[in-house]
């Protein structure tokens, strides 16, 4: 099922304005981008495409991180506990208004290390294959 762009940039936006006002005074708003899978497979490609071309086009002032879990040529719990200490490390200190996450691997991992690693931030996925576990987060 295709997602129309207008409601991706609703949820987009809807995330930010939720964010404390306190995290709102910074000019540009920080969002995170999760994807699943590596850059160069189409899949992941057009998604994040897609992706920024609604940002873009939403006139919203915002700062863009783009993080690829690779996890269709690496997946096992080594790999995912790399990426959290990376992200631990890399992104300590920073605050997102937003993360954006695509696929069911970077849903997955953002459902165990969200709070730990972004704390009270917003997520909007997509890019979600049904299955039971992930309905019960589906509208």
């Amino acid at each position: 099922m295709k997602i129309p762009a207008w409601l991706i940039v609703f949820f987009i936006i809807c995330a930010i304005c939720i964010t404390p006002v306190s995290a709102q005074n910074d000019t540009k708003k920080q969002v995170l981008i999760l994807v699943s899978y590596n850059q160069g497979m189409p899949w992941a490609d057009t998604e994040l495409s897609g992706t920024q071309e609604i940002l873009a086009r939403s006139g919203l002032d915002y700062e863009l991180h783009i993080e690829y879990m690779d996890t269709k040529r690496t997946f096992n719990e080594v790999h995912i506990r790399n990426l959290y200490t990376l992200y631990k490390n890399k992104y300590n200190g920073t605050h997102f208004d937003v993360i954006l996450c695509s696929d069911n691997d970077a849903l997955n991992f953002l459902l165990k290390y969200r709070d730990e690693l972004f704390p009270d931030t917003p997520v909007v996925f997509y890019g979600i294959n049904s299955s039971p576990d992930n309905e019960r987060y589906c509208a």
